[in-house]
């Protein structure tokens, strides 16, 4: 399944939530429903995953302007915002909330046991504490798993190693506000590292402002190649990481 076909499958879920209440057709919907979104960083619109969202709920009988109300949150790249921002939005009292990464998902999870939750783009929600298990994830929450359990961030570093086999200094940039990364690199990149014969240096970029910075301390501390660790903060704007680490001249996943 690519990507496109999976965010369409989500937000159908999503949109399967706001029909529960109906039992008659979305043509004959009087009330106006409220959704709300939470991100770290700001949202692009015109993006085929946002559009296809839209799009599924239009084919749904869901209109923004119509019967639909759509209340967007961000960060702006400040993890630190997202409690505040989350009980800004459960105050709405809207009918769905959705939230995209492992922070927002914790904050607005940590606002509200009642208001239906879906997540996206989050790696191991179990792990994370977010869900009881994959199959009945209890409480308000549900969504979709972007990481298949069995040593994903070991078998990514194996795959670095056989890009760069003589990069012996591997600078590994992460967020350490998300849960992921707390959880997963401590099980899986130490003994990989040792079983790969690599030393791994972590950097760290919490906002927008801090990549550049860590990616320069890592060129200063003589990384060899670069291991990225997804998060949102390090999308925003998408082309920007991209850039910034082709300007190191390393090697990089």
């Amino acid at each position: 399944m690519d990507r496109r076909t999976l965010l369409r499958v989500l937000f159908a879920l999503a949109a399967g939530i706001l029909l529960l209440p109906l039992g008659a057709s979305a043509q004959t919907v009087a009330k106006v429903y409220r959704i709300a979104f939470l991100d770290t960083t700001p949202p692009d619109l015109r993006s085929p995953n946002q559009m296809a969202f839209y799009e599924e709920l239009r084919q749904r009988g869901y209109v923004e302007g119509q019967n639909l109300v759509v209340e967007r949150r961000n960060a702006g790249g400040q993890p630190d915002q997202l409690p505040a921002l989350a009980r800004e939005l459960v105050a709405l009292r809207p009918d769905l909330i959705i939230a995209s990464g492992p922070q927002p998902s914790r904050a607005v999870k940590d606002a509200t046991s009642t208001i239906p939750i879906v997540m996206v783009a989050v790696a191991d929600p179990v792990r994370a504490g977010l869900a009881a298990s994959l199959a009945r994830p209890g409480g308000n929450l549900t969504g979709v798993t972007t990481v298949v359990a069995g040593g994903i961030m070991a078998k990514m570093l194996e795959l670095l190693h056989q890009i760069a086999p003589k990069a012996t200094r591997i600078g590994m940039l992460v967020n350490p506000t998300n849960a992921m990364h707390r959880i997963l690199v401590p099980q899986e990149i130490p003994e990989a590292a040792r079983r790969l014969g690599v030393q791994i240096q972590t950097i760290e970029a919490r906002t927008v402002d801090e990549i550049e910075p860590a990616l320069n301390a890592a060129v200063g501390e003589r990384a060899e190649a670069l291991f990225i660790q997804g998060d949102p903060v390090f999308n925003s704007p998408p082309a920007r990481l991209p850039q910034l680490v082709a300007r190191t001249g390393l090697p990089a996943l």
